[in-house]
């Protein structure tokens, strides 16, 4: 069985995300909704642009702490991740079924609040 993400752990995979990946993302589902208010989630999830899938991929293929994105291709893809003593499963959603690019761009300027350096919503 999974276990639940705390907060803490969303905080670190936030963190990570900006570092190694480097490409824009909003936090959110459960993970969005579990740092304030405990559910339970076995997963952070995150919603990029379908244009940043390529460098999403680049960063995640050279990195040892984590898991090839599966499944190659769709909307969307995930992976597990090795930060600290936890190994933490990260599903990254493109914007492409939601409406694309405007939607994205909506949830990152309107209709998210600021978390870690990054959006959450």
């Amino acid at each position: 069985m999974t276990p639940v993400v705390s907060p803490d752990e969303i905080g670190d995979v936030v963190r990570w995300l900006r570092s190694e990946i480097g490409v824009p993302f909003v936090v959110v589902g459960g993970s969005a909704i579990r740092i304030e208010i405990p559910v339970a989630t076995k997963d952070v999830d995150v919603l990029i642009s379908g244009r940043d899938w390529k460098k999403v991929d680049s960063a995640i293929e050279n990195l040892k702490d984590a898991a090839p994105l599966e499944p190659n291709s769709g909307s969307i893809r995930g992976t597990t991740v090795s930060i600290g003593d936890s190994a933490i499963q990260i599903d990254f959603l493109a914007g492409g079924p939601f409406g694309g690019a405007p939607f994205v761009e909506y949830v990152r300027s309107s209709g998210s609040r600021p978390y870690e350096g990054s959006r959450r919503a």
